[in-house]
């Protein structure tokens, strides 16, 4: 009696096979199995002739717990055996990794010999199964033309990882290994070593899984897996001033708390854990405002660099197309221009009090401000930093006196003189 039924490749393709009682007796399986050693000396019985499965059956099929059956090649109208590798559950690979091996002018399959290294075991139609060398066997297999196949292995498991995810490596070779590892922003956590390992965010870098697939020493295949990591942030003004301001983590999952921490010169408004939270400058000079996310056993966490407060003053001021130094300056009437830069930066603002300079001038709202020599008298400015807070403390004065020129000038000789001196 027999019957047919559909069993799967590892990615889930229809294959059929043959379910059928035994044909032979068992004085006739012993008389097949003795005839079949006699005429291959050189290949060693390992399992008895039968006639409830054949080669593709037992290479592709029941050495990867499947049912006994009968498993045919089928042909280009009504594939079966070619299943396995057209779907993507094997690709070809060379004898040394190979899992299965098909003997493609022959109609044949067979495995390596996981107990004698360089060898294979198959089924030879109905008669016994046997270990032999790759070559060597019935010639209607022509067995010197074989591909050789191992599984298609693949990483599986979230693309997007809040905290953490679970990834496991399906269609694993038959005794293979696997060692894992992570690209930045990633940890392992558990399960090295094994086919499922949990991985946890450590940062907010999108990032990559990998896994080495090996057998017996040799790297059979090398996986990755590209993963979106939660881009959790704070949100929030980079200047605080002592009126306040309100700080929110954006992107956190529900179910998810955060606690609030902050640098010197900040002091927090709002209650612990709230979100968003509101912090004042208690002081001025550089700061920062973090919080740590909290889900479940896991968290995260999250910094803000902050100025506080107004800014520190600018602590050099540069002169020239002037006499003088040090802050005192002078220059004679309609001579030009007198030139002033204060210390610069791209943190903050720039501004020059001018209120006191009685001659005309330029660029009081930048780092650089000229004075032109127009109108006799004192010219008394002060540099200042600025930002969203208000001005710093000044900076060094600049003091510029402009004065008249001189029409005649006095020579004394001798000079100098002991007893009188000429005019």
């Amino acid at each position: 009696m027999a019957w047919t039924q559909y069993i799967y490749t590892p990615n889930g393709t229809p294959v059929w096979v043959i379910y059928q009682t035994e044909l032979f007796t068992d004085h006739q399986i012993d008389s097949i199995n003795t005839t079949i050693e006699n005429a291959y000396p050189y290949a060693v019985r390992i399992g008895d002739a039968t006639s409830t499965y054949n080669c593709h059956s037992y290479a592709w099929n029941m050495v990867e717990g499947g049912p006994t059956a009968w498993l045919n090649a089928g042909d280009n109208e009504m594939p079966n055996l070619s299943n396995y590798w057209t779907d993507g559950s094997y690709i070809e690979t060379t004898e040394t990794k190979a899992e299965k091996i098909y003997y493609y002018n022959g109609d044949h399959s067979a495995i390596p010999s996981e107990t004698v290294p360089g060898m294979y075991e198959s089924k030879w139609g109905v008669y016994p199964l046997f270990r032999h060398a790759p070559n060597y066997g019935p010639d209607i297999y022509n067995m010197n033309y074989r591909k050789y196949y191992i599984k298609n292995s693949y990483i599986t498991g979230p693309t997007n990882i809040c905290f953490t995810g679970t990834y496991t490596v399906s269609n694993m070779p038959t005794g293979a290994t696997v060692t894992w590892s992570v690209g930045n922003g990633l940890a392992l956590v558990s399960g090295q070593g094994t086919s499922t390992v949990v991985v946890k965010q450590t940062g907010f870098v999108n990032s990559i899984i990998y896994a080495t697939i090996r057998r017996d020493g040799t790297i059979l295949a090398n996986l990755s897996y590209s993963v979106y990591v939660c881009q959790f942030s704070i949100s929030g003004p980079s200047t605080l001033c002592a009126s306040g301001g309100g700080y929110t983590v954006n992107g956190i999952p529900s179910g998810a708390t955060v606690t609030w921490r902050c640098g010197p010169n900040i002091a927090r408004q709002s209650a612990q854990g709230s979100n968003p939270c509101t912090f004042r400058s208690a002081g001025s000079g550089d700061s920062w405002v973090g919080a740590t996310v909290h889900y479940g056993a896991d968290s995260l966490v999250l910094q803000n660099y902050v100025y506080s407060g107004v800014p520190p003053a600018p602590s050099y001021v540069n002169a020239s197309n002037v006499d003088g130094s040090g802050g005192y300056y002078s220059k004679v009437l309609d001579t030009g221009t007198a030139y002033f830069t204060m210390q610069n930066t791209s943190l903050y603002g720039k501004w020059w009090d001018t209120r006191w300079a009685t001659a005309t001038t330029h660029g009081g709202t930048d780092y650089y401000l000229d004075i032109e020599s127009d109108v006799l008298g004192t010219n008394y400015v002060l540099p200042y930093w600025t930002n969203a807070c208000g001005n710093s403390a000044p900076g060094p004065s600049v003091i510029l006196e402009i004065v008249p020129s001189r029409g005649a000038t006095l020579t004394l000789s001798p000079n100098p003189a002991d007893e009188h001196v000429d005019i």
